[in-house]
């Protein structure tokens, strides 16, 4: 069974594909299969034929194997709906079906008169007629159980794969880490230009969506590590877009590439991330940049940018000029910063000019598509407030369990609030005007609204139902899950709901500009994730 699939073979690689539970017409997103897809699908699972007469037999051996069992290999549910269980038995007025959860907690399910299925099968050399009933139990928590059924005095087991429903490919869309989404031209971490071009060329290729990992302030690796939600993270500005940039003069020019030509190398050859010196060279180049002559029309950008800043930003700005200039004391209302404020205004602006020009890249960024004409939507993460924002906005943000986890304040009094998200910062929406802000895991909520969410397995019914009839059990968790699922059109991984293409491990290995495009293309026939922090190789 190997090349095209034969045309007189289809009919029954559809049966076979039926039996195990694959839906042999379209794959997960509803795209017609191709016939070397389902040879491809079936090969992965352990059938393969090389005629119709080898195909038919792996037909009757599955079919007899099915029959000869009380119990499937592997009953699939969803959360939130019954669970229902095939049962296959010549004798039902003695069978006895219960699902067994945790703590050894037996659920039982009632076995409807009505019969749904006739097969005769061979038992020691004898005919014996067997019925296919279906047993219905109460919906089941997210996880494996197990599936026992008595009958005939034999006791027959399977495991239950709860899980939540499939994810439909309706909206089509990425979950981006940026930093990682570097290509040759960036240094040494992604940048808002190259999320420019990836939107682009992500909307060229049918995306509907791209949802980013937080791009505002972070003080370590993780973009969750979050310094301010006020502020944007200068790491992520691409230093050589800057009108700037474009006007210096030759030398100033010249001294900016210089540093950043290792960085570009390190990208080129695709070598792990070193954010902090990035941050290094960067503000290097900013200070450099923020020397240069500008026109009356730019001035006036920047004075009307100040202007609509808030008092987050603002005491981002203040904050980093501290740090830079002298110590920062604890209290944002000290005498030592008001004394600040008023004998180092400049250096206050440069950083309130770092998230002009952050800000117009970011927004160049998200826009690019639509102006082009396409349909993209970009939704940024908000994660929890950072620090910075405790120390500048003490009357909104307060910090919990020694500044580890600062929340915003006038939230506790009201027990509904409990777990639901909370208002974005007036600085925060400022900032990333025209992308959408996103809420989920690692992100800002009332303190004692966290919820032990269990982590599901695999979901999509199709897949698991082949393969856990092919291997059973948590064997289908570590079998060739991923292998089956990329040839049906799903390349998630264990336990992550979003569609994705992993190119990245831990966001240290990123895509190159080289790459990108393949990416895109391969993308485009599927979903998935680009650079994804927590992503597989």
């Amino acid at each position: 069974m190997t090349g095209i699939l034969q045309s007189d073979m289809t009919g029954g690689m559809r049966r076979l594909a039926a039996l195990l539970g694959i839906d042999g017409e379209s794959d997960v997103a509803g795209r017609p299969l191709s016939d070397d897809q389902l040879v491809s699908a079936l090969q992965t699972l352990g059938f393969t034929a090389e005629d119709s007469g080898e195909l038919q037999i792996l037909i009757d051996r599955e079919s007899r194997r099915q029959w000869l069992s009380a119990l499937p290999a592997a009953v699939l549910a969803q959360t939130g709906q019954p669970v229902t269980i095939p049962v296959r038995t010549s004798d039902p007025a003695s069978a006895r079906v219960s699902i067994v959860g945790a703590s050894d907690l037996h659920a039982a399910a009632r076995l409807a008169p009505t019969i749904t299925g006739t097969h005769t099968v061979t038992v020691g050399g004898a005919s014996e007629v067997r019925h296919e009933y279906i047993a219905t139990a109460p919906a089941q928590e997210p996880g494996i159980a197990e599936v026992r059924c008595e009958a005939a005095g034999t006791v027959s087991r399977a495991p239950l794969i709860v899980s939540e429903p499939a994810v439909q490919p309706s909206a089509r869309g990425f979950r981006l880490h940026l930093a990682s989404a570097r290509m040759s031209r960036s240094w040494g971490v992604g940048d808002f230009a190259d999320l420019r071009d990836i939107a682009v060329q992500a909307a060229e290729v049918g995306a509907e969506s791209i949802v980013t990992a937080p791009v505002t302030a972070s003080s370590g690796y993780s973009p969750f590590d979050v310094e301010s939600r006020c502020a944007l993270d200068p790491l992520y500005i691409s230093i050589t877009d800057t009108p700037e940039y474009a006007t210096a003069q030759s030398a100033t020019r010249q001294a900016v590439r210089a540093l950043g030509i290792d960085l570009l190398e390190s990208s080129s050859r695709n070598e792990p991330m070193n954010p902090q010196l990035v941050r290094d060279r960067k503000l290097r180049s900013l200070l450099a940049l923020y020397e240069v002559p500008v026109r009356t029309s730019r001035q006036a950008e920047f004075a009307r940018f100040c202007a609509q800043a808030g008092p987050g930003l603002r005491g981002w700005a203040v904050y980093r000029a501290m740090l830079m200039d002298a110590s920062v004391p604890a209290s944002s209302g000290s005498r030592e910063v008001h004394i600040f404020k008023e004998e180092r205004e400049d250096l206050i602006d440069f950083w309130l000019w770092v998230q002009f020009i952050a800000r117009e890249q970011f927004t160049a960024a998200v826009s690019a598509p639509t102006r082009l004409g396409y349909g993209l939507r970009v939704a940024v993460q908000v994660p929890q407030a950072g620090h910075v924002d405790a120390w500048a906005l003490p009357q909104t943000v307060i910090s919990l369990d020694e500044g580890q986890r600062p929340w915003m304040r006038g939230v506790f009094a009201d027990a509904v609030a409990a777990g639901s998200a909370i208002d974005a910062l007036a600085d925060t929406v400022f900032l990333l005007a025209g992308a959408d802000l996103s809420a989920g895991d690692d992100c800002e909520c009332v303190p004692g609204g966290d919820a032990d969410i269990p982590i599901t397995e695999p979901a999509v019914p199709a897949i698991m139902g082949a393969l856990a009839n092919r291997y059973g059990g948590r064997g289908v968790l570590d079998g060739p899950l991923g292998e089956f699922a990329a040839i049906m059109g799903d390349s998630r991984p264990r336990g992550e709901l979003p569609w994705r293409v992993p190119v990245c491990e831990n966001g240290r290995k990123p895509i190159t500009s080289r790459s990108l495009a393949e990416h895109l293309k391969r993308w485009g026939a599927s979903a998935g994730t680009i650079g994804s922090h927590d992503g597989d190789s």
